[in-house]
């Protein structure tokens, strides 16, 4: 089971990237199945569970069926995508109560989940929202997903999705995926529309507010030229007293503008080094010996190096 700490909040991105990457390359009939709990809930330890079972006067039996119903993935009777040469299989990640699921698609794989959820609800009064769960498939046959999505009561979902707020599964080179980020830039400048800011007080925005708008996209991805192309646009038009696409005269380049006040400029944020930067948190991690499932993914995927992944 692999639950993600606050801290790995990005390894959980790479990972369903990585996976459905996987899938497609491979052309491994799987599916995604993203549960919406209407209850949220913590990382759970089992061994809690079962201690507190045991205080409370549950008999041996009772908490060994317990156990059993929490813990059946590690029985193999759920099928996950398996990674590279097959050392790894990822079934599932869970932060908090955002839970996703991947496994082969076949049939026996949706009822061991629903046969497990519908266990969740009973043994911890939780309930599991399947009205607003959502199934996904990576090349299924034909109307495979619908009669999935039946049996389990959810909805049919598409690639790419939203998954700890970054839309994953999808092609991060095309300004598609970026477009939600250009649209929150746009959404902020609106709501400053009218305001008279001085040089500085615009600045102060640049660098709190629009600058740092993009840091939990560019943790995951290498931002395309077009997209850098166009923030850039809206925060230069915005530092010399524009709004949106209004054209102002631009009286110091934009080079100099991002460098540091001790060089001159005026330490505006340079997006593409700021990815770059951002970026650059795998490698170091990687070189660190950090081990995790992030890792052990890239791996079997990439190789022991990471390969064309770290390229």
């Amino acid at each position: 089971m692999a639950f993600i700490e606050g801290r790995q909040l990005m390894d959980g991105v790479v990972i369903a990237n990585e996976v459905i990457d996987e899938a497609k390359r491979r052309r491994i009939k799987s599916f995604l199945f993203k549960v919406d709990f209407e209850k949220a809930y913590d990382k759970v330890s089992w061994d809690f569970v079962d201690y507190m079972l045991m205080k409370t006067g549950f008999t041996v039996k009772w908490r060994k069926w317990i156990r059993e119903c929490l813990q059946s993935m590690e029985k193999n009777l759920f099928k996950g995508v398996r990674i590279g040469n097959g050392s790894i299989a990822v079934s599932h990640l869970q932060f908090v109560d955002d839970t996703l699921f991947f496994g082969e698609a076949s049939e026996e794989n949706i009822q061991v989940i629903k046969c497990i959820l519908r266990t969740f609800e009973l043994a911890s009064r939780s309930k599991i929202n399947f009205g607003k769960s959502q199934i996904m498939e990576i090349r299924t046959d034909e109307g495979w997903k619908e009669r999935m999505a039946c049996r389990l009561c959810c909805k049919e979902g598409d690639l790419p999705f939203k998954y700890l707020g970054i839309l994953v599964g999808g092609n991060h080179r095309k300004l598609a995926l970026w477009k939600p980020l250009l649209e929150s830039f746009k959404k902020k400048l609106a709501s400053w529309k009218g305001q008279n800011l001085s040089l500085g007080g615009r600045i102060t925005l640049l660098n709190s507010v629009l600058s740092s708008l993009p840091v939990h996209l560019m943790s995951a991805y290498k931002i395309p030229k077009g997209t850098l192309y166009s923030l850039d646009k809206i925060r230069r038009n915005f530092l010399w007293g524009g709004l949106g696409e209004e054209k102002k005269i631009k009286w110091v380049s934009w080079e100099r503008v991002c460098r540091k006040k001790e060089f001159g400029g005026l330490g505006v944020k340079d997006l593409r080094k700021f990815n770059l930067a951002l970026m650059g948190k795998w490698w170091g991690r990687l070189v660190k010996g950090e081990e995790g499932l992030w890792w052990k993914v890239i791996k079997g995927k990439y190789g022991d190096n990471g390969g064309q992944w770290m390229d």
